[in-house]
């Protein structure tokens, strides 16, 4: 499209001013100022292929945010390293107010470009525009646009900001995005994404296209047989906590999925990465504690792969007080599939316990509240 709704009013770079719109501070007394939570749009500048990722945006002046690529392996990171290399800044813009979906599929990484698979679950091309001072593109329906670039010869401070994960995280030094126009609806709405400690938006609005598209990667792409479910944890924003449950067919297969898991997202993803039996509830809060406590063996079923990449924001890579390197953790692998034979289920059969379910009105009793049967009962 030559226009739309999000350039009804255009600004140039000498009247623009970020603080005349509405921005919230979202951790009172803790946050380091205003911060604007968008949806970001970069180019790589070989290729031209285009990343759409939500990233957290300190608001310090008129034209000046912060910006918070995340772990160097994301998309974002990678096409700012690329522009580094040659010298120049890297165009950027965000913007904000759009179709939920692509909030949805901004924070996901499937390689391929994020307003492509907003358009196909909409089952509608994303309608998009050219920027005014760049040659990137963002929906034409937005409510707010700014267009501008990021350092590559500069950084500055940034943070603390109320994290996913529940703690404050930051300040460090990082990169300057430099707004050159603003283009917005009249009237415009200033639409964030709640943070701060889970559950909050940003710390599940990732899953259920992130579980998707990982289900997605291992079984079309990689041929792995036998996966029957993935689950993210909300409480590890999604990154942190990896459960999987399989029908484990050889030697290996455990191994087989949790690398192919790794080379997916790069070792900056899970911490926890979990695999169990198919006839096991991974959903299931319950069922997991049950998992751990009597198909584990500590000292055979867990490994350690010590010196990687951490998690984004993990609070527990690096003391606070210390000054900001690439962060290093580990991860653990626990193979909680059976190893042999197991007892039977020590429940009466299914039918029996179906049938009492059916009739538990009869015998004026309190309603039963959280059933769950076991699948192997």
């Amino acid at each position: 499209m030559e226009s739309g709704p999000c350039k009804e009013v255009i600004i140039g770079e000498k009247d623009l001013d970020l603080l005349s719109f509405p921005i919230p501070i979202w951790t009172p007394e803790k946050d380091a100022g205003p911060y604007l939570t968008p949806l970001w749009v970069t180019k790589d500048p070989e290729t031209g292929a285009r990343d759409i990722g939500i990233r957290r945006c300190q608001v310090k002046g008129r034209n000046k945010t912060g910006i918070l690529f995340g772990a160097p392996d994301r998309y974002g990171a990678v096409h700012h390293a690329r522009w580094k290399e040659l010298g120049k800044p890297m165009p950027a813009a965000i913007f904000m107010g759009v179709d939920p979906v692509i909030y949805l599929t901004g924070p996901s990484r499937f390689g391929i470009d994020e307003l492509a698979v907003a358009g196909g679950i909409r089952e509608k091309p994303v309608e998009l525009v050219r920027c005014e001072t760049c040659d990137l593109e963002v929906p034409a329906n937005a409510e707010i646009v700014v267009e501008g670039e990021v350092s590559t010869d500069y950084v500055e401070p940034e943070g603390p900001f109320g994290e996913f994960t529940g703690f404050m995280a930051g300040g460090r030094e990082c990169p300057v995005f430099t707004a050159k126009c603003i283009t917005h609806r009249k009237d415009p709405i200033l639409l964030g994404l709640i943070s701060q400690f889970p559950p909050s938006e940003s710390s599940m609005i990732k899953r259920n296209l992130l579980e998707a598209a990982l289900f997605k990667h291992l079984t079309a792409d990689l041929h792995i047989p036998g996966i029957t479910d993935i689950h993210a944890l909300e409480a590890g924003g999604c990154t942190a906590i990896l459960w999987m449950s399989i029908k484990k067919m050889h030697a290996g297969h455990v191994d087989q999925l949790v690398f192919g898991v790794m080379g997916y997202f790069g070792m900056s993803y899970y911490k926890w990465i979990v695999v169990t039996d198919e006839d096991v509830d991974i959903r299931d809060p319950f069922m997991r504690d049950w998992v751990l406590s009597w198909l584990v063996r500590p000292e055979k079923d867990m490994r350690i792969i010590p010196n990687t990449a951490a998690i984004e924001l993990d609070p527990s890579a690096m003391p606070p007080t210390e000054i900001f390197r690439e962060p290093m953790g580990a991860k653990v692998i626990i193979d909680a599939t059976k190893k042999w034979e197991y007892p039977a289920i020590s429940l009466p059969p299914r039918e029996s316990l179906e049938q009492v379910i059916k009739n538990w009105n009869r015998y004026e009793l309190p309603p039963l509240r959280d059933v769950r049967i076991p699948k192997g009962a």
